[in-house]
């Protein structure tokens, strides 16, 4: 048995990494005695999380009110760590200025850079070439405490929101398995963020694109602008607005870039755009009557 500074471990969190993140620390608790418990603050499906704690015999505790969550919280004795793992819950100042409480955090970026909601969006809206994972301490200021780990990836040139997504959830992941026992063994080394003027917060309510183009667009920020929107069935954003004149607002339904040498005959399909890309490509776009 090794020792560890905390006697109890906290994961709060939803989605994959919250699933992958509480199964690696479960496997340690034999090693390093520590309590684990999981606390659901998002309301929506949990089940690979229940099934989970059910297996592993982890409280599974879920307070969706707010201001229940910090009570909780507050109450924690002893040396406690919490993981925030894919959690929108924000820690209160008093909660990180009590002694025996240490949070941690995921976040889908390369702190500094894209601090706040929906980071995998921007990256690719503003046509970065990399992003990637962070593990950092939190701090009063969201987003910007200590990093713990960070590793980046290339962002492909037809990479969708949701690909980047799964793509930096795994390195989430193989980073929580490099530090989480320095971690628990008070080993762990951190260093503070690099400060900018130029930071700014990104927020749940904001789009990239504000979710509108237009045919006037250049068809190379179109096709950006859609896989920076693109999540899938399940995403974060209202479907994208497609303007094909000043008095015609569609939705876009679904969009593909095809070979122009390979691409099957689209004459006479229904609600049908394509773009030209380039001399090799080609932007479909699939779109429905807005409704009012």
């Amino acid at each position: 048995m090794r020792e560890s500074r905390f006697e109890c471990v906290v994961v709060i969190g939803c989605g994959k990494i919250a699933v992958t993140a509480i199964k690696y620390i479960a496997s340690l608790r034999e090693n390093y005695r520590f309590a684990l418990r999981f606390m659901q603050h998002e309301i929506q499906e949990m089940t690979a999380i229940r099934k989970v704690c059910v297996e592993n015999y982890i409280d599974f505790i879920s307070i969706p009110d707010k201001g229940a969550m910090t009570e909780a919280l507050m109450q924690l004795q002893g040396n406690t760590l919490i993981v925030s793992a894919g959690n929108y819950y924000l820690f209160p100042k008093e909660l990180l200025e009590k002694q025996n409480i240490t949070v941690i955090n995921f976040h889908n970026a390369l702190l500094p850079k894209y601090p706040g909601r929906n980071a995998p969006s921007w990256a690719i809206y503003y046509d970065e070439k990399q992003s990637g994972a962070t593990w950092h301490l939190v701090s009063v200021e969201v987003d910007a405490g200590e990093i713990i780990w960070q590793k980046a990836c290339r962002i492909l040139p037809d990479m969708k929101a949701y690909e980047l997504t799964a793509r930096i959830m795994e390195l989430a992941q193989e980073g929580l398995e490099e530090f989480f026992e320095m971690l628990l063994q008070g080993q762990i080394l951190t260093r503070k963020q690099e400060k900018s003027d130029n930071r700014r917060m990104f927020y749940a309510k904001e789009i990239p694109a504000r979710g509108r183009l237009k045919m006037t667009d250049d068809p190379a920020y179109i096709y950006r602008v859609l896989r920076a929107l693109d999540y899938g069935k399940m995403g974060p954003f209202p479907a994208t607005l497609l303007e094909l004149d000043k008095e015609h607002l569609v939705e876009v339904q679904r969009y593909k870039k095809v070979c122009v040498r390979a691409q099957e005959q689209q004459e006479g399909v229904k609600n049908l755009i394509e773009i030209t890309l380039d001399e090799d490509s080609m932007l479909q776009i699939k779109y429905k009557e807005k409704e009012n």
